[in-house]
């Protein structure tokens, strides 16, 4: 899905920035956790996500009940000393296709989560929310989604300007290349999408191809979608006020956008 020797054309440093940026504003879990590294019995290190490290923690009997209510956190967590050693050890055993660098990577992210599931202890019991990564049903679904010789258009204005984009462009089932408005010159021009949306497509497909679909959204609207609770209804609320708008808006991708919402409850 990704090429091995993928391709950054003409991309400011800014606009990494702020595409990250952009994704900073998604709220962080409310829940506290504890974590207690420990060996023989024996609390080395006491981490809690709000207040970070807690010197000299009393571990008591290694209840975890008792320290939960002590400590007052949500979650308590417990894993010996050398756990991150041994799942990093975990992920690295797993088979590497050297063909493949999503399925590398996808390798090493179910070699660690699969070793945690069996060597972190949970008080109360904390389901994963982490599902092991098919890297062969993604490609498929991206195959699917996206045309080989197309690109794809991420664009975020703010103040009738850009304030940050991004095109990629998918060669031989792989994304193999990516760009920017810098690549026209553009990024600091006015841009209206009624009026110049249509232009900007037509300087896409001549540089590296037909777009097989772009999403223009304010930055106000983009923001909000990242915090809201319900991410794909804020999303078509944005739609139907004019903030956001995905070009073409495919009837495929209009009842994903429905079913999202609806039977998911998003």
């Amino acid at each position: 899905m990704l090429d091995e020797h993928i391709q950054v054309l003409d991309v400011d440093g800014d606009h990494w920035k702020r595409l990250l940026g952009l994704f900073s504003a998604r709220p962080r879990s409310e829940h506290s956790t504890l974590l207690l590294i420990v060996e023989d019995g024996v609390c080395l290190k006491a981490l809690h996500t709000k207040q970070g490290p807690l010197l000299d923690f009393d571990y008591g009997s290694g209840d975890l009940a008792e320290i939960k209510a002590r400590a007052g956190v949500d979650y308590v967590a417990r894993v010996g000393r050398h756990f991150f050693a041994e799942a990093f050890a975990a992920a690295e055993s797993r088979p590497c296709y050297d063909d493949d660098y999503v399925r590398q990577v996808a390798d090493l992210y179910n070699g660690a989560i699969g070793y945690t599931a069996g060597h972190m202890e949970w008080y109360p019991h904390r389901p994963s929310v982490r599902r092991p990564f098919d890297a062969a049903r993604a490609q498929r679904l991206f195959d699917r989604a996206v045309p080989d010789d197309r690109a794809l258009l991420l664009l975020v204005l703010e103040n009738g300007r850009p304030y940050t984009s991004l095109i990629l462009g998918k060669r031989g089932g792989h994304l193999a290349w990516m760009s920017s408005f810098d690549a026209f010159g553009l990024t600091d021009a006015p841009f209206a999408p009624e009026a110049d949306l249509p232009g900007l497509l037509e300087k896409i497909r001549e540089r590296f191809g037909p777009v097989h679909l772009a999403f223009v959204c304010q930055r106000a609207a983009f923001e909000n979608v990242v915090r809201a609770a319900r991410p794909v209804t804020a999303l078509r609320a944005a739609m139907r006020q004019g903030e956001a708008r995905f070009v073409p808006l495919r009837l495929r991708l209009r009842l994903l956008l429905w079913a999202a919402a609806v039977l998911r409850k998003r």
